[in-house]
């Protein structure tokens, strides 16, 4: 019972930072121990009782990557209100681990979605996202270029849409994503489906094929043309 009493202790140490983390949109945490499972409930305050959130659950072994073996109000957008209720099977998912253990409840945006997989140079994307926390949690949002390279695009409040304004002379390349991560925790982002950028194809291209194919014709009815016989030759006995 020893893990046991561990992380019941150390659930409640965090209490205070999970609910200041997120604008005390999570409240009223309670745990239960019953042998090898972790009952957890917590109220999600919103800003309206309309108002839902992307609940996940972390431990600290591993913040960046969420606890599996768990059901109930969490993998999922949850919508505002009490009691809410999440079964962790710790035993399973922890088989041989002895010691301290934190757990925080998280409120991570849904992935990011876009409207499209290929867009063009100096064009615009737009995205939607869900949960996050409230309207008032601000958001970094960063282009992922496909050799690794990060470059941040801007901040912004969560409002669950935004449309991303791409430089006529960025590179054209597979496999670009968008990264939404929360400005006071980097644990709480959200990665979108890859994509491609490809150049603007110029005006002169387009009407390039037709002008040519005009031209050839042109050239074959000119020298497929009958060409007129020269004149009889001035006969001498005249």
């Amino acid at each position: 019972m020893k893990f046991h009493h561990l992380i019941l202790y150390t659930v409640f140490l965090n209490l205070y930072a999970v609910t200041l983390g997120f604008a005390q949109k999570i409240s009223n945490v309670k745990v239960e121990i019953n042998n090898d499972e972790v009952f957890v409930t917590y109220d999600l305050i919103e800003e309206s009782k309309a108002d839902s959130a992307f609940i996940r659950v972390y431990s600290s072994l591993d913040y960046s990557n969420n606890l599996k073996m768990v059901s109930g109000d969490v993998n999922k957008i949850v919508p505002a209100g009490r009691e809410k209720k999440i079964i962790w099977k710790a035993g399973k998912e922890l088989t041989e681990f002895n010691g301290m253990l934190r757990i925080r409840i998280m409120c991570p945006p849904t992935i990011p979605q876009l409207q499209d997989v290929k867009y063009k140079k100096g064009r615009k994307i737009f995205f939607t996202w869900l949960g996050g926390g409230g309207v008032s949690e601000k958001y970094k949002i960063e282009l992922i270029a496909p050799n690794g390279e990060i470059k941040q695009i801007a901040e912004t409040k969560n409002t669950g849409k935004y449309e991303l304004q791409l430089s006529k002379k960025i590179k054209r390349g597979n496999g670009y994503k968008i990264r939404l991560s929360n400005i006071l925790s980097e644990h709480e982002s959200a990665m979108s489906a890859a994509f491609n950028i490809v150049p603007v194809i110029p005006m002169l291209y387009k009407v390039g094929v037709p002008v040519a194919t005009g031209a050839i014709v042109g050239a074959i009815l000119y020298f497929g043309a009958t060409i007129p016989e020269p004149p009889n030759p001035p006969n001498p006995d005249n």
